[in-house]
């Protein structure tokens, strides 16, 4: 008998268009829900308390809520305001006349002037632009998740745990604001074009969607995220040919998939042209290929796949003693989406996406968490200056989208015993793994500390328990042992199968609502506000009346560490006023090699050598 191909039955009963707006609806009341307790202080989310430590932003008795990076008001508040402004006056976003001695503004890449966020945040209020971006940023990632789910051929329920799990990770929501965020947002919407172009079903709409999306992650700042995704998606399409040419029980096309994907990225890299050609060009003399060196992440942070604040978090009440920045390290998906990947893979790996995507999430996690790995796609490339391990994010997408296969498993099939097996194993695995941490991993950390540390096992151990008590429901919806055979077997009834499955839904609603309250409580506390846009202080406005349309230069390098002279580095674009210094990874290595020899000593601020600061003596 002929074996059947895996990939295309069983596939769970389609929704309607109702289950569909219901499920789109909870996935982006969820996407917002994480930035509710910000909008309720202030509708401009940004972290502008952050401009009270410098210089003439100082303001006595502020306290910082956000004490992480200070890249949102240090770079992409002002470049979204003067974007803005450029776009409003019926100007193209291309220069930033107001940092260093003007400088690209589109081409840099990290203003994402031409992303759909910005596209979006064009049509507010400039004190809501960049909170538009955030939402729409969310919003376009928890969406894609959806439409992949779907074309994964998820049910409802699935297709939403997906989408929620992934727009409320660690990753997306720890670098909302960034351009990293926006450009991992096209994921979902990427790798279901090329599942439909793999299948060559709808080839022409496929191929554009492909394209489209791929152009949208280009233009949204961020090239080495981008690359991070292509890296996922090759390791996902060669598995997924693979394996249907391998269980299919016909012969299965390649060649004719492979180059409708390699049409779709040359459709995409051309519609992406006009930011990649000069953006490109501007990176290869940039002072980023020559200040910056990573490594992989510690092993120890895969310990943040589950927990939320194990090393802390860096806002106001707690503190963050990680080894890296928070973002880098915030990889949590949650102890549901665990259990849940760890039933996917063993009730569904007989679906060939489901052991790509398997793949393509182990891929990055050495990429991310290897050290090994790094150095040697470092020695290949001779890319020191990439930042492998932020390949994190690709594997939380992967692992996202696993949970929402393992979440319809448990719905479509919790009523056999081995997807009740299946999920017993799953929870029973991820619990021993939090017991291990509990018992070895937590360390002699000082009193603060591993109080802070003791909290973190709080949501984890609610997850635990409303896995527990799900398994329970199923084994009550499901019967107990194997079902009576022969002339004893009954075939159940009607009434008992709907009860069943009603059961299991409710089962899978109660893990996801568990699952998603976790995600909004750990990303909530990240987001910061102000009710008004960045607004200048009274000493601010006697500097723009003083040099009008001078420019400003620093006395000393000392415009990055608090408390700092002036104006800090790129808030002057906001205030409209022009100032010899500029934090933007894309600046050429000539204007530091020239501001050095024009002063005779580092261009570069105090401690940090990416950003532009240098120290002139006199005017001469």
């Amino acid at each position: 008998m002929p074996r059947r191909a895996p990939g295309v039955a069983p596939a769970s009963p389609s929704p309607g268009a109702r289950a569909h707006v219901l499920g789109l609806a909870f996935v982006a009341a969820a996407g917002v829900a994480v930035l509710v307790p910000a909008l309720v202080h202030g509708a401009s989310l940004g972290t502008f308390d952050q401009l009270s430590r410098y210089g003439l932003s100082s303001r006595p008795g502020v306290v910082v809520h956000y004490t992480g990076p200070g890249d949102q008001i240090e770079v992409f508040v002002p470049w979204t305001a003067v974007a803005w402004t450029q776009v409003h006056h019926g100007h193209l976003p291309l220069w930033n006349p107001y940092s260093a001695m003007g400088i690209p503004l589109a081409f840099n890449w990290q203003s994402g002037a031409f992303g759909l966020p910005a596209l979006v945040g064009y049509l507010f209020p400039l004190r809501l632009a960049y909170s538009a971006a955030q939402v729409v940023t969310i919003l376009v990632a928890g969406s894609g998740a959806y439409v992949l789910g779907r074309v994964l051929r998820l049910g409802a329920l699935g297709a939403v745990t997906a989408a929620t799990v992934y727009e409320l990770s660690g990753p997306l929501v720890g670098w909302l604001g960034w351009p990293l965020a926006s450009a991992m947002s096209w994921a979902g919407w990427i790798f279901a074009a090329a599942v439909l172009i793999v299948r060559g079903r709808h080839r022409a709409l496929a191929v554009t969607l492909f394209a489209v999306s791929l152009a949208f992650a280009v233009y949204a700042g961020q090239p080495e995220t981008v690359v991070f995704v292509a890296a996922a998606l090759v390791v996902f399409v060669a598995v997924l040919l693979a394996l249907r040419a391998r269980w299919a029980s016909a012969p299965v096309a390649t060649l004719r998939p492979l180059g409708d994907l390699g049409l779709a990225t040359v459709a995409g890299g051309a519609l992406a042209a006009p930011l990649a050609l000069p953006g490109l060009q501007l990176a290869s003399g940039s002072i980023a290929r020559v200040a910056n060196s990573y490594g992989a992440l510690a092993p120890h942070n895969l310990g943040h796949l589950l927990f939320s604040g194990f090393d802390g978090l860096p806002v106001a009440g707690s503190r963050w003693f990680g080894d890296s920045i928070y973002p880098e390290t915030a990889a949590y998906v949650g102890v549901v989406a665990a259990a849940l990947v760890v039933l996917a893979l063993a009730t569904r790996g007989r679906r060939p996406e489901v052991p790509a995507l398997a793949v393509a999430a182990l891929v990055m996690a050495l990429v991310a968490y290897a050290s090994p790995v790094v150095h040697a796609v470092n020695a290949v490339t001779g890319l020191h200056s990439v930042a492998w391990h932020r390949s994190v994010e690709p594997l939380v997408f992967a692992l996202a989208m696993l949970a929402g296969v393992g979440m319809d498993a448990l719905v479509q099939g919790g009523g056999e015993r081995p997807v009740r097996l299946a999920a017993g194993a799953g929870f029973g695995g991820v619990g021993l793994v939090v017991l291990g941490f509990w018992l070895f991993g937590r360390g002699r950390l000082p009193g603060a500390e591993a109080s802070i540390r003791a909290r973190s096992f709080l949501w984890p151990v609610i997850e635990l328990g409303v896995g527990l008590a799900v398994g329970a429901v199923l084994v009550v919806a499901g019967g107990g042992g194997r079902a009576p055979t022969g002339r004893h077997a009954r075939a159940p009834a009607d009434g008992d199968a709907d009860d069943g499955r009603r059961a299991r839904w409710w089962a899978g609603a109660a893990l996801l609502a568990t699952e998603t309250a976790f995600l909004v409580a750990a990303g909530a506390p990240l987001a910061s506000s102000s009710p008004t846009d960045a607004t200048p202080t009274a000493a601010e406005v006697a500097l723009q009346r003083a040099v009008g349309g001078a420019l400003v230069a620093f006395g000393s390098r000392d415009c990055h560490v608090p408390p700092t002279l002036g104006m800090h580095q790129d808030i002057n674009v906001v205030y409209q006023v022009r100032e010899l210094a500029d934090w933007d990874p894309m600046v050429p290595v000539g204007t530091f090699r020239s501001l050095s020899a024009a002063t005779g000593s580092h261009a570069s601020a105090v401690g940090a050598p990416l950003i532009l600061c240098p120290a002139f003596a006199s005017a001469a």
